[in-house]
């Protein structure tokens, strides 16, 4: 449907059947990437006790490569290899003085993240707006390749004297499926420039994933005075970014 749609507002059925573009002939097909982007914080499901930890969002960042088809269409496809950097949580936890022996003034940051091989597969469209500039926009798919497994940390703290020391917190999360394939929404307008060296594109992101990247829980227990507190956790995968592209001119 969004397909159908966009063509009809960026191009003509003669535009499918002959270039529209043939300017864009001149560049080489693969291009280099680089994106930016922020993904959405871990989510707590049903918290209770007295300790709800408040988890942050973690920036991120991908390398690789793309290759534009049929790029002298106002019609094309790209597909590429990146790697890219993917949260698996992010929290930070202060304990009352209450509950520990000696509780230094600042939060404890827990923090992991991996790198993982993402795939592209996206239809473009494309309009000219001024003579080296060109509109685009694309969607589809960003295939993420996530080995199942887990992941996660435990802290021991003084709680009531030095000779008293217990794990007071852990926090654990884990890829659900068995599937390494993690398929991701994406819809990314942005332009084209083109310029006699090469051809650049900076487009805005935002991913949508299909499956949950990571479900977990953290425990804050065994403190002085205050009881356990728990929660289940999950982490979507969904995030808001930047991707920028150059292709260089064919010699």
């Amino acid at each position: 449907m969004l397909a159908v749609l966009l063509s009809s507002l960026f191009s003509t059925s003669q535009d499918l059947l002959e270039p529209a573009y043939p300017e864009f002939g001149e560049y080489k097909k693969w291009g280099y990437h680089l994106g930016f982007m922020t993904y959405d914080a871990t989510k707590n499901v049903n918290p209770t006790g007295p300790y709800v930890l408040d988890h942050e969002a973690q920036n991120g960042f991908s390398v690789g490569f793309t290759k534009l088809l049929r790029a002298e269409y106002a019609i094309s496809y790209k597909i590429g290899i990146y790697y890219q950097s993917t949260p698996v949580y992010k929290t930070t936890l202060l304990l009352r003085n209450e509950d520990a022996f000696f509780q230094p003034q600042r939060r404890d940051l827990y923090r992991v993240s991996r790198f993982n091989f993402h795939i592209p597969l996206l239809v473009q469209f494309k309009k000219q707006l001024d003579t080296n500039l060109y509109f685009n926009i694309e969607s589809g798919l960003m295939l993420a390749l996530i080995q199942p497994g887990s992941a996660d940390t435990t802290s021991a703290k003084f709680v009531t004297s030095l000779e008293d020391k217990r794990v007071v917190f852990g926090i654990r999360a884990e890829n659900i499926t068995q599937s390494w394939i993690l398929p991701n929404l994406i819809i990314s307008p942005g332009i084209y420039y083109m310029t006699e060296p090469a051809l650049y594109q900076l487009n805005f992101i935002y991913q949508n994933s299909l499956i949950r990247y990571y479900e977990g829980q953290y425990v804050v227990d065994n403190l002085a005075v205050s009881e356990r507190s728990e929660s289940d956790t999950t982490l979507s995968g969904d995030y808001i970014g930047i991707s920028f592209n150059i292709h260089l001119r064919k010699k």
